[in-house]
């Protein structure tokens, strides 16, 4: 029996929500790569993320997305959303915007991203979750993939970045398993930790710069492309896509939506592709692949994609 039309339109508004949350992703790690022309890592995205936390509370203020739930300043939630914002916030941002410098666009997008496979691996001792055979397999295929990223021969073939790439995998990783295990908890909601996300990435990092290097808040050389892309940065993933999430997450599974959120790296390839010439090598196209593969099945990418073509064939 088929499900109501407007079940099946809901239904529809969450796969297009994270499609394009996961398409606005993308498009940040080149968007990055062209800001780091005139900031530093650090100071790039202290920069924009600020600007988006205002952003998100303008939003949440005006009823465009929920307001944090009540009971987030008691001491336990706001020891959780530290957490969230340390884990979320400050470590991803920081290792995907030093990835990016060393390893490139294309490089880091698909290291950056294989949050999905880590967070099925730290879903075992921290939710208590049984290791599936799929999960054990997708990270032994993303591990390879990775590997094969560090092609010596390329030209952003940083074995450093991509580490630290790999870090800010596991921080987001991390937050993914917090925001399951925290989701019941009085003042966890979904708006209260996107916001704790960027006042880590925001805030907390332009304290940081404030005190290591101020100067590099206010860098010389800002032409009209770093200024576009900061604005991007800024509105789009930094801030709309959260609330695609939020979107996505209320209209169907958040196992369907990290499937969705495969467009990621594929997108930030492409565009780096684009925009910034970025080619990758045949190693790094083979071990891309294997990333994918390893996201497809940590994700349950698999299943949407059979879900859709069993659509496509029942609608002919």
């Amino acid at each position: 029996m088929s499900a109501p039309p407007s079940a099946q339109r809901s239904e529809r508004i969450g796969v297009l929500a994270a499609a394009l949350a996961a398409i606005s992703f993308g498009a940040a790690f080149p968007a990055t790569a062209v800001v780091l022309r005139a900031y530093t890592p650090l100071a790039a995205a202290a920069t924009y993320s600020t600007v988006a936390l205002g952003l998100l509370v303008g939003l949440a203020m005006v009823g465009v997305i929920p307001r944090p739930a009540p009971g987030w300043a008691a001491p336990g939630s706001l020891a959780r959303l530290t957490a969230v914002a340390l884990v979320g916030g400050l470590g991803f941002i920081v290792g995907m915007s030093i990835s990016v410098q060393l390893a490139g666009a294309t490089v880091a997008g698909f290291v950056a991203t294989l949050y999905s496979v880590f967070s099925a691996i730290l879903a075992v001792p921290i939710l208590g979750e049984r290791l599936t055979p799929i999960a054990l397999a997708s990270f032994v295929l993303a591990l390879a993939g990775t590997a094969l990223l560090a092609d010596p021969g390329s030209l952003h073939g940083s074995v450093e970045g991509i580490l630290i790439a790999l870090g800010a995998a596991l921080c987001f990783g991390l937050y993914l398993v917090f925001a399951r295990k925290w989701a019941g908890y009085p003042g966890m909601g979904g708006s209260s930790m996107a916001l704790a996300v960027l006042v880590g990435r925001g805030p907390l990092l332009v304290l940081i710069e404030l005190i290591l290097e101020p100067a590099s808040l206010t860098p010389a050389g800002v032409d009209v492309p770093v200024l576009l892309a900061m604005v991007y940065l800024a509105l789009v993933p930094s801030g709309l896509a959260q609330v695609f999430i939020l979107v996505s997450t209320r209209r169907i599974s958040a196992r369907r939506t990290s499937a969705w959120l495969l467009l990621t790296p594929l997108t930030s390839a492409a565009l780096a592709l684009l925009l910034l010439g970025e080619t990758p090598t045949a190693l790094q196209v083979a071990g891309g692949t294997l990333v994918v593969l390893g996201i497809m099945g940590a994700s349950g990418a698999a299943d949407e994609i059979g879900r859709w073509l069993s659509r496509r064939r029942a609608a002919t």
